[in-house]
């Protein structure tokens, strides 16, 4: 009964409930449902670019790039169905082609943390938050072997010998 409380504990925001309406997003796919989560996958990778650009441009008051990047969030998030953050991305394109600096400060919060929502949530349902472990856990050595070891590395950077450190 343990996991069963912890999978309902862990359920995920499905897209429905982020504004993200599948069927539309599957028409610009033919219907073709890897193609669809193929182009998740992708938004949400150039989303993240966009998460990290939009706060730099916001705070900098760099309006005319602020406006490139809420066009480029327009279009991506329209392909997916996210129809109503694509109207309001479009709204922050226009403020910010038209310096409408009052109107981007009023909506900025909602607005990124909108755009937050629907990126955690795609990262969630593609499993895109899976880390990979790159490296073997380290085992517990004695320390002779250890000393031995730190020997064998020193003598192959006193000698230059960089591909056998390496490998070492």
């Amino acid at each position: 009964s343990d996991i069963k409380n912890i999978t309902l504990e862990t359920q995920e925001t499905t897209l429905q409930e982020v504004g993200v309406d599948k069927n539309i997003g599957l028409t610009y796919f033919g219907g073709d449902e890897e193609l669809y989560e193929e182009m998740l996958k992708t938004y949400y990778e150039q989303g993240k670019e966009y998460a990290d650009k939009l706060p730099n441009h916001f705070e900098s008051m760099d309006w005319r790039n602020y406006a490139t990047i809420a066009h480029a969030m327009k279009s991506t998030s329209l392909s997916i169905g996210a129809v109503n953050f694509s109207e309001i991305a479009k709204q922050h394109e226009m403020a910010g082609r038209e310096k409408n600096v009052n109107f981007i400060k009023e909506n900025w919060n909602d607005f990124y943390d909108y755009f937050i929502k629907i990126l955690n949530t795609i990262e969630h349902i593609c499993g895109l938050n899976v880390q990979k472990t790159l490296v073997e856990p380290a085992q517990e050595v004695s320390s002779e072997l250890y000393q031995k070891e730190c020997e064998i590395l020193l003598d192959y950077l006193k000698n230059y010998e960089m591909n056998p450190a390496v490998e070492q």
